[in-house]
């Protein structure tokens, strides 16, 4: 019975083989190289297939079921020795396994009889009493068993009718070198192998993918090659589950193209446009932008023109005579367009950008006034702050508003989705009136609304950690901010000269308060420090004429000078008695370090504590209103820039005990007509006392130097030590000393 149900068996199998082909050999289990109990054997495992043989004598695939043919690779070795393995030998003939013990002494060849029930049993649980009979071949005294091997080409020639009848037994006798392949007669010896090639088909259909996005061109554009269907269709049932897989991943790919997204985001990152890059410009046709074979490097078409190039990325240097530009095609040899490469071309209408460029750098076409909408490829990475600044057309990266038309008037509304306002998108608009910032917004960038003269009101969205440097610099119409729980940080010059503001309030969310962050708000009127900031930065609210009081909270435990210049009508300076850092001794109205005893910041109406040993540098800086102050004798240093810009001061005593002065420490000082140094100073440089004369920068925060002198006409030293002097402060000064 068993004999019967093993050759029903067996035809069943070679029959499966003979019309769809060999299916590819699981994984042995990890424990044991014989079938466990329980462990569900699928077509194409057992000792049948060399799994399950002691090291040394397991088959490589292809050498008993055709494997090597079809394509597969061969299989190495295990890399350990696995003892007490059970033997298993292939047979060619379906004889039952219960006379093989009986015939132990006999020849290894006929050894491998027995051990065709096992694999059948293996698959079939009731058949699982021939087992016993493993050990008799076991008990061989080779160990190499190189004559059964060529037995294992009976089995699959029994399924097949034309290969069995002529070699009933011949294999036996031949070396599994030499064995023909009689059981592929029916079907190519390469159909197997094209099995395989879908997978690396689906692998190079993939990178096609990933290029044709890289190039920017949709993802349903083109195709070669059988349809999956097609190749599924000739698959077994077991094969074609990764194709399904392949599929459900190609329509998120085709879903995330079609939204804009990068191939490598993650796939719910937001984005609501549908391409990397938005202009509203449609894309030109590849060939314009080929590289014309007779020109050899990299080169530009300026005017219709070739103009050769040294590297491929395109340089401002390498633009000549930029008012008279026209128009610029940018062929595939060129990979980045360099900073400031077409600033100021105020002509240049047209530009055309291959499909090889990644990068466009910062300001690269800033204040282009009549350059029409570029397109922008999908294989642009990276675009760099203020590239289209001053240009009539918006622009949109992925999820980042890089441009907005400078010619735009009235209430613009962000779109949803949009999470970045890149570095001077707004900038310098005159008739932008309002801004609805969506909930979607998370970073607010550098002067992202600068000097847009007519904003009058924001409200920033909740998702906003910080309002970046200049964000709102010069909006001189502002009237009010709203400033969410979420923001964190409001960086330097934020809201710089946001002269129409008058009440801000900041929530307990902020630890830092950036460096002239609401510098020249001269509208503010009082200003509330929440107990969460800890650093404020230099020139914070310098220039808020109209705050007559300030209170320190006890969090904050880092100040910059020249925190309160020009703050002509502040009248009360305190520090929370809380404040473990400062304190405001003596009712000063000024900040005092308490470990330093240093006078950090003060005011036109502060006073000098004499347990004060040092003055900050800009501790009195910009004080203009600042008519004359008195310092104590336990002063030892004067520190930089102390008495900077207070253009209101005529005379200063400077006592015994002051050794060092810093530079710039009385410069600027209109009215300073005359200072007397003691014999103490050892140290002071002209620039101590210079009168230089500056002017302010609208786009960045600094002063330009426009001129050169001193204001101090006469400087007194005692008698002796005009040589002293001469030498520290230099020839500049040699003819105002005087010894008194």
């Amino acid at each position: 019975m068993d004999n019967i149900i093993q050759k029903i068996f067996n035809a069943i199998k070679d029959a499966f083989v003979g019309v769809f082909g060999p299916s590819r050999p699981p994984q042995a289990p990890p424990s044991q190289g014989y079938p466990q109990p329980g462990y569900r054997q699928p077509h194409g495992y057992g000792p049948q297939f060399g799994y399950g043989q002691p090291q040394g004598q397991q088959p490589a695939y292809g050498q008993q079921q055709g494997y090597a043919q079809s394509g597969y690779p061969q299989q190495p070795a295990q890399g350990h020795a696995q003892p007490a393995r059970r033997q298993y030998a292939p047979t060619s003939a379906p004889k039952p396994a219960a006379p093989a013990p009986s015939s132990a002494p006999k020849p290894q060849a006929e050894a491998p009889k027995p051990a065709t029930p096992a694999p059948s049993s293996a698959s079939k649980p009731q058949a699982a009493a021939p087992r016993p009979a493993a050990p008799a071949p076991s008990s061989a005294p080779k160990p190499q068993a190189a004559a059964p091997r060529p037995a294992t080409p009976a089995p699959s020639s029994a399924s097949k009718p034309q290969a069995a009848a002529p070699k009933p037994a011949a294999p036996t006798q031949q070396p599994v070198a030499e064995r023909p392949a009689p059981q592929h007669t029916s079907k190519p010896a390469e159909e197997p192998s094209s099995q395989a090639a879908p997978f690396v088909s689906n692998m190079e259909l993939m990178s096609q993918i990933v290029a044709r996005e890289a190039a920017g061109l949709p993802l349903t554009q083109g195709g070669e090659g059988p349809s999956w269907r097609q190749r599924s269709q000739t698959k077994p049932s077991e094969e074609a589950a990764p194709f399904v897989s392949n599929m459900e991943l190609m329509s998120k790919i085709v879903a995330r193209e079609a939204a804009g997204s990068s191939l490598t985001g993650s796939f719910d990152r937001p984005c609501p446009f549908k391409k990397r890059t938005e202009t509203g410009a449609p894309m030109p046709p590849a060939s314009v932008t080929a590289v014309d074979p007779n020109v050899s490097g990299p080169y530009i078409v300026v005017n219709g023109e070739i103009v050769k190039l040294k590297s491929s990325t395109l340089y401002k240097a390498n633009i000549k005579r930029k008012k008279s530009v026209k128009a610029v095609i940018i062929p595939d040899c060129i990979t980045e367009i360099g900073e400031e490469a077409f600033e100021e071309c105020s002509n240049l209408e047209s530009c055309i950008i291959s499909r090889s460029v990644t990068k466009i750098g910062a300001r690269a076409f800033r204040n282009c006034c009549v350059l029409k909408p570029v397109y922008i490829p999908g294989t642009v990475d990276k675009i760099g702050d203020g590239a289209f600044i001053g240009c009539e057309f918006d622009v949109r990266f992925l999820d980042e508003l890089v441009n907005v038309a400078d010619s735009f008037s009235g209430k613009y509304e962000i779109p949803d989705g949009i999470r970045v306002i890149r570095e001077c998108c707004f900038g310098e608009i005159p008739k932008l009136t309002e801004v609805v910032i969506p909930n979607s917004v998370k970073e607010i960038r550098r002067y992202a609304f600068g000097s847009c003269s007519a904003l009058t009101s924001v409200t920033i969205p909740n998702k906003v950690s910080i309002i970046g440097a200049r964000a709102f610099f010069d909006c001189k119409s502002l009237t009010s901010v709203t400033i969410p729980n979420s923001v964190t940080t409001i960086d330097s010059s934020a809201f710089y000269g946001c002269k129409s503001l008058t009440s801000i309030t900041i929530p307990n969310s902020v630890t830092e308060i950036g460096s002239d962050a609401f510098h020249n708000c001269s509208g503010l009127t009082s200003v509330t420090i929440p107990n969460s900031v800890i650093k404020i930065g230099l020139n914070a609210f310098s220039g808020c004429t109209g705050i007559t009081s300030f209170i320190i909270p006890a969090s904050v435990k880092q100040i910059g000078g020249c925190l309160f210049s020009s703050c002509d009508n502040l009248t009360e300076i305190k520090v929370d008695k809380g404040n473990k850092t400062f304190d405001s001794r003596d009712n000063c109205n000024a900040i005092i370090e308490t470990a330093t005893n240093t006078l950090v910041s003060a005011c036109s109406i502060s006073t000098i504590p004499s347990s004060v040993t040092k003055v900050g540098k800009y501790a009195f800086s910009g004080c203009d209103t600042l008519t004359s102050i008195t310092i104590p004798n336990s002063v030892t240093e004067i520190g930089g820039y102390a008495f900077n810009l207070c253009s209101g001061l005529t005379s200063i005593e400077i006592p015994e005990s002051v050794q060092v002065i810093g530079s710039w420490a009385f410069a600027h000082c209109q009215n300073l007509k005359s200072i007397a140094l003691p014999n103490s100073v050892i140290s002071i440089s002209a620039s101590s006392l210079a009168g230089h004369q500056y002017t302010y920068s609208i786009m960045y925060t600094h002063y330009t130097r426009c001129g050169t002198g001193y204001y101090i006409e006469h400087v007194y030293v005692p008698k002796g030590t005009k040589a002293k002097f001469t030498q520290l402060l230099g020839d500049s000064f040699k003819d105002k000393l005087i010894e008194k």
